[in-house]
Order: C-alpha cells, then sequence, then structure tokens
C-alpha cells in the first residue's frame, strides 16, 4: 500500500526532473507502452510491440496528437524508430525530449531514438521502494530525489559501500508511513559517485546503473555485463535478440533477424563473448519473436544460474606495485579508451580527466571519468573568469581523491595545462602525447606559452614519428633526446595475419572524420567523376571520435552529397568506432581515404589501413615517408579537389594490381601490434614510477 504523501511525493520528484527537460505543466505528453506505464496526465499508446503495420498506425496517431515529449520504455522506442527508418516515415514528429524508464538504455538506443523523438533523458525508479532519480541536461548519472528517501549500495551482506563502489540499490522511502519499507532491496546493481554534476545541482548521483543482478552472464572464467554486451553488438542487423544461460559453460544467443543479417555477423557476436571468456560454448537459435515480459519490458539476458557475491563484478583487483595513471585530454576519444582498456586488463588502477562530455560507452564503467572544459584557454575569457586558478582548484580535489601516481596528456593542444600544473602544483610525474606538430603554428600567444610551459616540464614526450619531436625540439629548443618515447596507437593487427581478398568492386572508406581538417568534402566531390567510372562504387563515411564536436560538418556533408545527386552512394555512419568495429570495416573496403593533416590521426588511419592490405590515399607530407618506412605503400595526394579526384581515379584504374601490390608488402608493418606499443607504454610508467614516489602535495 501506498499512502497519498507518497505518490504525491514521487510525481513532484518526477515533475521536477522533467522540467530539466523543458518540460511545463501545459506541455503535451505522449506515453508508448505496454500495461505497466500509467499516462500520467497525457495521452498513452499501449502497444506490447510493433509490426509494420503498427508502427504506421503509431505514427499516424502521434502526427495528430503532435505530442512534446514521449515518455516509454527503451527496447519498444528504439524499435518504433527503427521502423520509421525502415518505412521511411519521415515527417517531423521530434519533440522537445523523450523520457525513458524501466529498462537498463543502450547507448545505440539513446542515440536512435533521440534522432526521431527528442533527447533522451533517462530515468530510474523502484517504485516499490519509492524510488526516483532523472538524468539532467549534462546527462551525468541520475539525480537522486534524495529529498523522500534514502538510498544505499550495499553487498550482499547489506554492508553499506562507499562511493564508487559497485553494489545492490537498497532504498527506504521516508513518506510512507501506511506501509512502510525499510531498506527495500530492489536487485539492481549501480555505483554511487561524490562527484558534482557540471549542471550545478548539488542532489547525489547515480554514477552508473548497470542493471539487475539476473542481466549478468556468469561463465567459467568471467562475469560478464549484459548491458555492455549488448552495446558490443545492438549495431547489427537484428529485430531483437535475447542471451540465456542455463548452465555455465554455455550461453544460448536466440536472434531475430533482420535484413542483411549474415554468418559474418554471427561470428562478430561470437568473437566479442569469446573475447570476454574464451572458454564458454555460444549456441545460436534464430527464431520469429521473443515475447515482452507481463509487464510489458524486454529481457535482454535471462540468468537461470544465479551468480557469485556482488565483489565479483567489480572491477579487477588492482597490483599495488604499479602506478595509478591519471589520462587527462581525450575522454571522448577511441585512442585513449584502447589504452585505458588494455591497462586495465593489466592491473592498473586509472582515472579520465577530459575536455570533453566523456562518451560513457567508450571507457570501461567503473573507471572513473571527470570534465573540464580545457579548451576555454584559447579564449580571452581564460584570464577573465580565473580559469586557471579553478582549474588548479579541480584538480587539487581530484588529486587528492584519485592519488594517481602519474599523469598522462593526451593532447599537448588540450591538456598542456593541466599537465605543467601536475608537475609543477602537484609534484606528479607528466608525460605529454602531442598529437600534431599543427598545435605549436596556432596564433595563440596564451596556447603557446602554456604548451612550452607544459614541453619544457614534463618527464616524457610521447610520439608516433622521431621527425616530429625534431620539429618540436627545434621549435622550444632545450628538449633533450633522451625525453622521446616512441609509441604508435595500440592497434591490433591480429586480424590482419591472413592475406586480404582481392576484391574488384571499389569501395572506399573515408576514416574517422571529426571536422573538415580531414576533408571529406573533397572525396564527396570527387564522386560525380568517379561513378562515371565505377557505377557500382559505394562509400562509407564516418563522423569520427566524438559525434557532438563532428556533428555540423558531417550533416554539411550530407548535404553535399545530395546536391551533387551522389547520396545514393554514400553509407553515413553517425556514431563513433571501436577499434575492433573499424578493423572489421577496413577489411570490407579497398580503398581507405585518410588525408588527416596531423600526423598522428594520419598514422592511426593509415598505418592500420596498410597493414590490411587496403589502397590507402592520405596527404602527401614532409614526414610520410619516414612514417611509411618505404615510399611505396602510399598513394599521396595534395589537398585540393583536382588532385584528390586525380588520386582517387588512379585508385580505380589500378584497383587489382595495387592491391596485390600493397597485399604483397603489408607484412613489414606487422612489428607495429599493439602488444609492442603496450610494452613500450607500460616501460615508460614504470621508470617513471620508479623515480618517484611521493605522496601528492601542493608545491606553492
Amino acid at each position: 500500500l501506498i499512502s497519498e504523501e507518497q505518490a504525491e511525493s514521487i510525481y513532484s520528484a518526477q515533475r521536477r526532473g522533467w522540467s530539466w527537460a523543458g518540460w511545463k505543466g501545459n506541455d503535451r505528453l505522449l506515453t508508448i507502452a505496454g500495461g505497466g506505464l500509467g499516462p500520467q496526465g497525457g495521452k498513452k499508446i499501449e502497444v506490447f510491440g510493433f509490426t509494420e503495420e503498427t508502427a504506421i498506425s503509431v505514427y499516424k496517431e502521434i502526427l495528430s496528437y503532435n505530442a512534446h515529449f514521449y515518455r516509454g520504455l527503451p527496447y519498444l522506442m528504439d524499435l518504433f524508430c527503427s521502423y520509421l527508418e525502415k518505412l521511411q516515415l519521415n515527417e517531423n514528429i521530434r519533440g522537445k525530449a523523450s523520457f525513458l524508464t524501466s529498462e537498463v538504455l543502450l547507448d545505440s538506443q539513446r542515440q536512435r531514438i533521440s534522432k526521431h523523438l527528442g533527447e533522451v533523458f533517462d530515468t530510474y525508479g523502484v517504485n516499490d521502494g519509492g524510488s526516483n532519480a532523472m538524468e539532467c541536461e549534462a546527462h551525468n548519472g541520475f539525480h537522486l530525489a534524495h529529498e523522500i528517501f534514502l538510498l544505499e549500495i550495499v553487498n550482499e551482506e547489506n554492508q553499506r559501500l562507499d562511493f564508487n563502489e559497485e553494489g545492490i540499490v537498497t532504498c527506504t522511502h521516508l513518506y510512507n508511513l501506511v506501509m512502510p519499507w525499510i531498506r527495500y532491496k530492489s536487485d539492481d546493481l549501480a555505483i554511487l559517485t561524490d562527484e558534482r554534476c557540471p549542471c550545478g545541482r548539488t542532489l547525489p548521483l547515480i554514477k552508473y546503473l548497470k542493471g539487475r543482478v539476473t542481466d549478468y552472464l556468469t561463465t567459467p572464467n568471467a562475469v560478464i555485463n549484459g548491458t555492455e554486451l549488448c552495446n558490443m553488438i545492438n549495431h547489427l542487423p537484428m529485430r531483437a535478440y535475447q542471451f540465456i544461460q542455463n548452465e555455465k559453460r554455455t550461453i544460448l544467443v536466440k536472434i531475430v533477424k533482420d535484413i542483411g543479417f549474415s554468418k559474418k555477423d554471427e561470428d562478430f557476436i561470437h568473437g566479442q563473448i569469446k573475447k570476454l571468456d574464451d572458454h564458454v560454448n555460444i549456441n545460436f537459435e534464430y527464431v520469429k519473436d521473443i515475447p515482452l515480459t507481463k509487464g510489458g519490458k524486454f529481457k535482454y539476458v535471462i540468468n537461470n544460474i544465479g551468480r557469485k557475491k556482488t565483489h565479483s563484478l567489480t572491477s579487477k583487483a588492482k597490483i599495488k606495485d604499479k602506478p595509478k595513471i591519471c589520462h587527462i585530454g581525450g575522454a571522448h576519444s577511441v585512442h585513449v579508451s584502447d589504452i585505458v582498456e588494455e591497462l586495465d586488463k593489466l592491473g592498473y588502477e586509472q582515472c579520465v580527466i577530459g575536455y570533453f562530455p566523456p562518451e560513457m560507452n567508450i571507457t570501461p564503467k567503473h573507471i572513473p571519468v571527470y570534465y573540464f572544459p580545457y579548451k576555454a584557454y584559447m579564449t580571452p575569457e581564460w584570464k577573465q573568469h580565473h580559469l586557471e586558478e579553478r582549474l588548479r582548484l579541480f584538480l587539487g580535489e581530484i588529486f587528492a581523491k584519485e592519488k594517481p601516481n602519474i599523469v598522462h596528456g593526451h593532447s599537448l593542444d588540450y591538456s598542456c595545462i593541466p599537465v605543467w600544473m601536475a608537475k609543477e602544483k602537484f609534484g606528479l610525474p607528466t608525460i605529454i602525447m602531442p598529437w600534431s606538430i599543427e598545435t605549436i603554428r596556432y596564433p595563440n600567444k596564451i596556447a603557446n606559452y602554456y604548451e612550452k610551459l607544459c614541453t619544457d616540464s614534463c618527464d616524457y614526450f610521447l610520439t608516433s614519428i622521431p621527425e616530429v619531436f625534431k620539429l618540436f625540439q627545434s621549435y622550444y629548443g632545450n628538449i633533450p633526446d633522451n625525453k622521446c618515447v616512441i609509441f604508435k596507437s595500440l592497434i591490433n593487427l591480429s586480424p590482419y595475419e591472413e592475406d586480404r581478398q582481392i576484391t574488384t568492386k571499389p569501395r572506399i572508406l573515408s576514416a574517422r572524420v571529426m571536422g573538415e581538417l580531414y576533408r571529406q568534402d573533397l572525396l564527396i566531390k570527387a564522386l560525380p567523376y568517379l561513378v562515371k567510372k565505377a557505377p557500382n562504387l559505394e562509400v562509407s563515411l564516418i563522423i569520427g571520435q566524438n559525434p557532438d564536436q563532428g556533428k555540423p560538418y558531417f550533416d554539411q556533408m550530407i548535404r553535399l552529397a545530395k546536391s551533387l545527386g551522389v547520396y545514393e552512394y554514400c553509407n553515413f555512419i553517425p556514431r563513433s568506432l571501436s577499434q575492433f568495429e573499424f578493423s572489421e570495416l577496413i577489411k570490407e573496403h579497398n580503398i581507405i581515404y585518410a588525408p588527416a593533416m596531423h600526423d598522428v590521426g594520419f598514422s592511426l588511419t593509415a598505418l592500420q589501413s596498410m597493414v590490411s592490405g587496403a589502397i590507402v590515399i592520405s596527404q602527401a607530407c614532409s614526414f610520410s615517408s619516414e612514417l611509411m618506412i618505404h615510399k611505396k605503400n602510399l598513394l599521396k595526394t595534395d589537398l585540393n579537389e583536382q588532385s584528390v579526384r586525380e588520386t582517387l581515379l588512379e585508385a580505380l584504374e589500378n584497383l587489382v594490381p595495387l592491391q596485390k601490390k600493397f597485399i604483397r608488402e603489408n607484412k613489414k608493418f606487422k612489428m607495429y601490434d599493439k602488444k609492442y606499443m603496450l610494452r613500450n607504454l607500460v616501460d615508460c610508467y614504470q621508470k617513471l614510477y620508479s623515480l618517484s614516489r611521493k605522496p601528492l602535495q601542493f608545491i606553492e
């Protein structure tokens, strides 16, 4: 039983959370759900699944209702949006926001629902226990309505856990005097944080919500988070899927195929599970439908064998003789997430500080991620707003809490100030990885000033290309040779151990683009000429490592392709890709367009593509010959329309002989596998750790 006071308090907390998305009392709210969710004062369309007919019917109802806000379960809302795409129902029905509840939200679901129905605000409630928590506009976790209930994170012995420790959500509502629940145990797994949200609200935060205990698969050598597994495979062409475990050594994967699903997709799922535990058997069953629960929810994981204690689900035991690393400057970056993930496997404790709000899907969930807008120092507001002092205080709080032994900066451009502070103000050993020689050429005196301070003070200087290090030495002076550590990105070259097959259909991949420096426009402008030569041409274009940062340029490229009449030849991929997904794409394409204007971005894409045996087209620059070791395995272009068009035409006209030549020569790059580079990086960390094990200090 629920008292009126409890019902009113939950209702009020819910409305307060909606207001963070801009909701007002007279806005039209449309709920799309089965029997479990009420209309909440608006209109409800009751559905328990979607077919093409159901989707068209709901679409027509939405057009007549003209909703401002949507509410529903992630699975159903995402399925509806997939039908909008499939049926090309293009009339704009996007509202101001969508409120999702009752299921763990997958990253791909958030992206698709945001695109079609409005910015997603995830919500969390344990209605039996009276709890309520919602995302704000910063999307940095769930703010708890702690005025009305007490939430604790406990282990299986009901002992309260500290901040940043994963455990079971336990709720006590403070207003239900009719039938009180004391420490209602939900079986949901979550992590509380004492971190302050960038929005400025002081309500406590659930940093990560991992779903129910039963949303895990328990295999002989791993405890697999079902939500994270779903995030790895949810982009595949499947209408629905479900993992079922009835015994410890076997996982059954049920799949409802969508158009385009193939054996390659089954192999991808098989490989993702095998990476987590190679000793588990995986069976596939293809079905016509997977039913929802009685409450109208969808269960991605059914675990019928239970699991071990909660502590087995938390991060790996940390090895005390290894330094703790604080990464600065790339919470959004696939490159940084790869390093963090590999170090995590080796038992390194870590935290990340980013200059963009983090993409939670590419950083291991148990590793703390913080955010500070470092790019502000590029503007006049840097001094006006006393941001240097604010940054020093911000770093002091994080360093005092996380107690790192080493600070690793992943961009001289953005990380120079915090890395310099880490060394000079807090006495921490530091490493800097300059992404580009272009950073030292900016006509920005403030940026140049701090970059020089950082470069002079840091202990090590990681670079892919010795020639670039020499340019820094020449520019700044007094940088000793022994500061340079050669480090290329952690690219897994194992998929390329076998020679790729020669293919005659031209498929071009334009890789990892975040803005106009990468000149996708030159590729698109060349397409009207290319398709005359090869009418069966296909082109794939990726938005890059930070979808928010790259979206304006990416949308511009879509408009350009449509205006030139070549949109039908293009596949635009509007999300970040993991290294594994990127590897798969490279293997499917035989021409890689990679004219990045800075050195490390160039080497990442070009090296990985060349090792695969693909024909790589990149910018003609002073360091490209050194990077590639020899001059044969690369087509160079200048960044203008004529040069790019002529280089692409050369690749098309010589498609088969160039592939044969590049495949023959690709074995020369196998030495740059990530195991080799990871060893270089770890050796560098250990040297720094041995230099100083002093406690954290602040140096006046």
